[in-house]
């Protein structure tokens, strides 16, 4: 357990390799098409021309909050890049929310390998400078779950509050946030089982899972309330999807396989990352009361997409919601191996039994710096674009530059050979 004053220090530490990985090549790419749109958001006159505008363009595809907030940077500091500023403060704070989070869940060492390792994430960086919603999407996210595992620790209903606004808030940030607000009630109602099983067993000090059930219902009522006025845009925006051709996500473990290895380090068919992701599960597992919530959260967002038809190409930008609990799993995934591996060293060497702590933090910083030193590959490659990965189906020229991060890194979609794996013909699911 690392003492108070290190937790804070290496915290600054996080919050300051964040804070330059996302600020240094803030303004280094142009606007691209959508970041455009939310450039002419931020200049309307008045923030109800905004959310009018916001709620016909494209049948409200978009919920406002990320342009509300970037028309408010705009208006102060008169500079077209500050649109991106919501999302370079979401992305700055997420590693650090994230080493919080992780701390809750598991122990502090944990919650501080989460946050470099999304520090350090070229993909997090990526949409850390994007001027759309995936960056503030995931910060809120994590406040969401935080709440109720925080709730469920303590029983303080100070969380609650928490909850509401970064539920509500999420509502107006992204579509998808409705499943994600579905599956973290229904990690809820998983911990308020577990809860009860262990207090019939006489393992629980706490109350039985009426003060949960209280605390979601309530929750609940206050989100649908302060969601009340948005609840037409949403329902008109579902109503207007018109037919065409589409696809779902193929939900196989070669696409899984795929994305462990892209998210970890940037390239395909890492063996080491999924090997530690592997083990990450596997340590998880063992944590009932934990695994509820974060299993859920790391796998809504594939099976919406295998179960729900989409018209466009796939980016694995659509998988954001799942990036949080992923890295929690990778550092999950470096504690059992070190740990696996000085047990192991002490089996072989009995003299070595009493330093079996220090040589599994040794093998931790050794992976660790492994990781961190692939992700900064990956991010050396991606600061050299000049061109935004999410311009491709505008502009040929982003799959064609010169080092190629887009192509190999980055985008998962329909367009390209190597990929179509990826996705089905959801019209043959019939």
């Amino acid at each position: 357990m690392l003492q108070t004053w290190k937790w804070y220090l290496v915290l600054a530490i996080l919050f300051a390799c964040s804070s330059f990985l996302r600020i240094e090549t803030l303004a280094s790419r142009p606007l691209w098409s959508d970041e455009s749109y939310n450039h002419v958001l931020a200049q309307l006159p008045t923030i109800h021309d905004l959310l009018e505008r916001s709620s016909t363009d494209w049948e409200g595809d978009t919920p406002p909050l990320q342009a509300i907030l970037g028309r408010l940077h705009y208006r102060v500091c008169h500079w077209d890049f500050a649109v991106r500023l919501p999302s370079v403060e979401a992305g700055i704070l997420t590693p650090l929310m994230l080493a919080l989070f992780g701390a809750l869940l598991f122990d502090r060492r944990t919650g501080i390998l989460a946050g470099f390792l999304i520090a350090f994430s070229a993909y997090h960086i990526e949409y850390s400078q994007d001027a759309r919603q995936y960056a503030l999407f995931m910060l809120l996210l994590i406040l969401m779950f935080y709440a109720i595992v925080a709730f469920y620790r303590a029983g303080r209903w100070k969380y609650c509050p928490l909850f509401c606004l970064s539920a509500a808030a999420s509502l107006y940030t992204h579509h998808f946030a409705a499943i994600f607000l579905l599956c973290c009630l229904a990690s809820l109602a998983g911990m308020a089982a577990y809860r009860h099983r262990m207090f019939r067993r006489g393992n629980a000090i706490a109350a039985p899972a009426t003060g949960l059930l209280v605390f979601s219902m309530c929750s609940l009522l206050v989100v649908g309330v302060l969601y009340v006025p948005y609840v037409t845009v949403f329902f008109d925006y579902i109503m207007s999807q018109k037919e065409a051709p589409s696809h779902v996500l193929n939900v196989t473990w070669r696409t899984m396989i795929e994305i462990v290895g892209r998210w970890g380090n940037g390239t395909h068919w890492s063996i080491a990352y999924i090997l530690v992701f592997a083990f990450g599960v596997l340590r998880l597992l063992r944590r009932r009361d934990v695994s509820i919530v974060i299993l859920p959260w790391f796998l809504v967002s594939f099976f919406v997409f295998g179960l729900v038809s989409f018209t466009k190409f796939f980016d694995v930008r659509f998988l954001s919601g799942g990036l949080p609990p992923f890295f929690l799993l990778l550092a999950l995934g470096v504690v059992e191996l070190s740990e696996l591996f000085a047990r192991s060293i002490a089996k072989l060497h009995g003299s070595l039994s009493d330093q079996r702590s220090v040589i599994s933090a040794v093998m931790m910083g050794v992976l660790m710096i492994c990781m961190i030193t692939l992700s900064l590959r990956t991010y050396v490659t991606f600061r050299k674009t000049i061109t935004r990965c999410s311009s491709f189906p505008w502009n040929i020229a982003v799959m064609e530059q010169h080092d190629g991060f887009c192509k190999k890194h980055l985008i998962l979609n329909s367009l390209y050979g190597p990929h179509r794996f990826l996705l089905k013909d959801a019209r043959k699911r019939d």
